[in-house]
């Protein structure tokens, strides 16, 4: 069973690639109600590589089709929970005809080979490319079918971990089981080496004004359960690790203990269960910002800050093979693909 396919579908011409892309960062879950069909080129069946540059940084993948028998034989696999409300409703998206705008990103334990068609191709000059609002680049070449031969060898016999789209995957697979999706194609995903990433953390934030009582049964909560230092600045986390800013002041938590394997040694499993649950506390918000602007909000508005170093990826596969989940918004992989540049499953 091949894991994967060239993809079909269009590109966006490049004189309305601006355009489309900085239209679609913002729609809705990734999507956007309205398709300019003009802006956007013939169908095609191809893969693409894809580079986004941020901040200086390449991160480079492949844009292709996994087949939908591959998904089911559980060849694409995910590690984070998902809600079931939100997969309905973008299931019902789908069922309505829309071409689907957004690229899901996975990862793949990539050879020597597939990085060097990665490198060459990129050599080249791109059949289109683009700057978005937020600063970052965005470039895509059309892979030469030999080598998208090549490369449908090495994934052969491979895994791919999803990275960011869980909810699109199981929402596509919702709608595959419908009568509507039962003809449509597989799932349009760009696979990325395992380090072309950077995995981020959720922080997780009591929303202010936190009562002076209540942020000392979080500290003392915090202190039953961890070794606690006070520390003058924004410590550097580790996994194991927790740090609590309330009232100007940092403490860094060290677990006693080695953690569980799987979902249950989780920093952030450890930290709801340990503290924030017998603390009684407000819900906590899951954010990814930097830790100093998180600092300006709580001295504005008096939150408590919990910061969490992000789990290790050898971790985040580890739960993926395992079947389990972690709960939504433990991790987040950075950068995003952009939407609208490409659409697949399009009848146009």
């Amino acid at each position: 069973m091949d894991l994967v396919a060239p993809l079909r579908s269009r590109l966006a011409l490049p004189e309305h690639a601006a355009e489309v892309a900085a239209a679609l960062v913002e729609g809705w879950d990734g999507q956007v109600p309205v398709v300019d069909t003009a802006a956007y080129g013939p169908l095609e069946e191809a893969a693409y590589v894809y580079r986004q540059r941020c901040h200086g940084v390449d991160h480079v993948g492949l844009v292709l089709e996994v087949r939908r028998d591959a998904v089911a034989a559980g060849r694409l696999r995910g590690h984070e929970a998902i809600f079931p409300d939100r997969v309905e409703s973008l299931a019902a998206y789908l069922a309505t005809g829309h071409p689907q705008t957004s690229l899901i990103s996975a990862l793949h334990d990539a050879g020597p080979r597939f990085r060097e068609i990665l490198a060459a191709t990129t050599a080249d000059r791109p059949a289109l490319e683009v700057a978005t609002a937020d600063g970052s680049e965005h470039a895509l070449w059309r892979l030469d079918d030999s080598l998208f031969a090549e490369v449908t060898t090495e994934l052969a016999d491979g895994v791919l971990y999803i990275a960011d789209g869980h909810h699109r995957v199981a929402a596509t697979r919702l709608y595959w089981d419908s009568e509507a999706g039962r003809g449509s194609g597989g799932l349009p995903v760009v696979v990325c080496p395992f380090d072309a990433l950077r995995l981020e953390p959720f922080h997780r934030v009591v929303p202010g004004p936190v009562p002076r009582e209540q942020g000392q049964v979080l500290e003392d909560r915090l202190r039953a359960a961890y070794d606690v230092i006070e520390v003058d600045a924004v410590p550097a986390l580790q996994v194991g690790q927790v740090a609590m800013y309330a009232d100007g002041c940092w403490l860094l938590a060290t677990s006693r203990e080695q953690p569980e394997d799987g979902v249950d040694g989780l920093d952030a499993v450890l930290l709801e269960r340990r503290v924030l649950t017998p603390a009684g506390a407000s819900p906590a918000l899951p954010v990814r910002a930097p830790l100093d602007e998180l600092v300006r909000r709580c001295d504005a508005d008096g939150s408590v800050l919990f910061a969490l170093a992000p789990p290790s990826l050898s971790t985040v596969l580890h739960i993926a093979d395992r079947g389990e989940v972690m709960p939504a918004k433990t991790t987040s992989f950075q950068p995003k693909p952009v939407s609208g540049l490409l659409v697949s499953q399009c009848e146009w």
